[in-house]
């Protein structure tokens, strides 16, 4: 625990980092402050029946932004996750998404129980569990909340956090095919909840991507692209490695199933299953008496610091 300049006790970086609330967003922002989780997995060990071709890829793309302008629901997935420790089983969560709002829903399903997670097109909302809550936060606060398309102080303590929590955000793959796809081979048809569907492994340009996004969400998923370019290899002079996704596309052209593994988010290999969602999502930001900024949650992590205020009302 550390004190603050008005005397209060507030939890520190490491408090976070090893308490018993590990929740998926902090536990991510502990493998942040360390350095990044690991790096890609390879997504090239399904053979692909043929070569890489113009029209695969023109289908690819198509579908990918055609779906960015969807209602979508979501089965999600994070095989071999590390935020919980080595050896932990698949973490699986639901969502539904208005992807052309850059709004949605998730709860992620961890083992100390069930987190929230609201997007916005600038904000993300995350509950911790009910029985992790007074772990880690501030009195009277259950969610934690941070600034998308401002992330300059989260950013400082922890690099790579707006990553982290668009990896369970379909949006964030979807727009790395959207943009930045530059070829795609295809796996072969396969059956997907249901659904026939042809399978297709995209190579994508991530920093072509970053630039290229557009649409209410762009500035968050740019960010997030910047950080997996970054934790790719990319650097001064230094250009990332091509990223890899798997991706299966239905009859109607929309996507239907999307693999990837983003390196940095320590989450190993997410997979998302996808499915219209026709109602429309009305979301609610959570009260503000019961937020707090995470760049708060450390001790240098202060906005009124940073020239932007006290974010928990003190």
């Amino acid at each position: 625990m550390v004190k603050t300049r008005r005397g209060r006790t507030r939890p520190g970086r490491a408090a976070i980092r090893t308490g018993p609330a590990l929740l998926l967003v902090t536990a991510a922002l502990g493998l942040a402050a360390c350095g990044g989780g690991q790096g890609q997995a390879s997504l090239s060990t399904s053979p692909t029946i043929a070569p890489p071709s113009a029209p695969d890829l023109a289908t690819v793309r198509s579908a990918a932004t055609r779906t960015l302008g969807t209602r979508v629901s979501a089965s999600i997935v994070l095989e071999a996750t590390q935020v919980f420790g080595a050896g932990q089983p698949d973490v699986t969560g639901t969502g539904t998404f208005d992807l052309s709002a850059s709004e949605a829903q998730v709860e992620v399903r961890q083992p100390s129980g069930i987190e929230t997670v609201l997007f916005f097109p600038s904000m993300v909302y995350v509950r911790q569990p009910a029985s992790s809550v007074g772990a880690a936060l501030p009195p009277g606060k259950v969610w934690i909340s941070t600034d998308l398309v401002h992330p300059e102080t989260v950013s400082t303590n922890f690099p790579q956090f707006v990553l982290q929590v668009e990896d369970v955000n379909p949006a964030l793959v979807l727009a790395e095919m959207a943009w930045g796809a530059t070829s795609a081979a295809p796996l072969g048809p396969q059956t997907v909840a249901g659904v026939p569907t042809h399978g297709y492994l995209v190579t994508v340009d991530l920093a072509a991507a970053a630039t290229g996004t557009s649409g209410r969400g762009a500035a968050a998923l740019s960010t997030a692209l910047r950080d997996e370019e970054s934790a790719s290899g990319a650097g001064p002079g230094t250009v990332a490695p091509p990223n890899q996704v798997r991706v299966w596309v239905g009859p109607a052209g929309q996507v239907v199933q999307v693999q990837s593994s983003p390196a940095g988010s320590g989450v190993g290999t997410t997979v998302f299953k996808l499915a219209p969602y026709q109602p429309r999502i009305a979301l609610t930001a959570p009260n503000l008496a019961q937020v707090v900024d995470i760049a708060s949650l450390t001790p240098l992590g202060e906005r009124e610091n940073n020239g932007r205020g006290d974010p928990d009302g003190a």
